[in-house]
């Protein structure tokens, strides 16, 4: 059985990290538009999700910036699927599920937090509905574009794919 919670806080650095690091293990936060704000910038389009850039507000000059997953939401706009938009979709809650389970390693994606949009203003092209966002670490590129863009020799590769077999070997660890 699931437990809820409500926690309410009060602006401040202790509380941003408070909120930053329950976000990290899988809670759902409301406070997207607040921790990163409107100006974000589109990077791609996916099957379930658009992918934007976003800037933390409040963290710092030095604080990374994430990749900010917008989910599309499913169905057409009838009575029942309205209902159910507001609901976590399974798939998501298995990633969200996995990808808390397996932080703290070098070669896994970084996860900050799942976030539920309902009622907050989107401004994002496309994104009108989106219900869900998850922030996660913000790569410089993927290894299929890298593989693609250049002949990997095997000097080259084998720092690669010793990381992918690094991260491999602690998920099935």
């Amino acid at each position: 059985s699931s437990n809820i919670w409500l926690l309410i806080t009060p602006d401040g650095e202790p509380c941003q990290r408070a909120l930053a690091a329950l976000g990290a293990r899988g809670t759902i936060r409301c406070d997207f538009m607040a921790t990163y704000g409107h100006e974000l910038t589109h990077l791609g389009t996916g099957t379930t999700a658009d992918v934007y850039l976003a800037k933390p507000l409040h963290a710092g000059p030095s604080a990374p910036w994430v990749a900010a997953k917008m989910f599309k939401t499913k169905g057409g706009g009838d009575a029942s699927s309205a209902s159910s938009v507001h609901r976590l979709p399974a798939d998501l809650h298995r990633e969200v599920t996995i990808m808390a389970a397996v932080q703290g390693h070098p070669s896994i994606l970084g996860f900050h937090g799942l976030f539920y949009l309902g009622g907050q203003p989107m401004q994002l092209p496309g994104q009108a509905d989106a219900k869900w966002c998850v922030a996660l670490d913000l790569c410089s590129g993927d290894l299929y574009t890298q593989i693609k863009a250049k002949r990997y020799v095997e000097d080259a590769a084998r720092p690669v794919m010793g990381s992918i077999l690094f991260g491999l070997a602690y998920l099935h660890g």
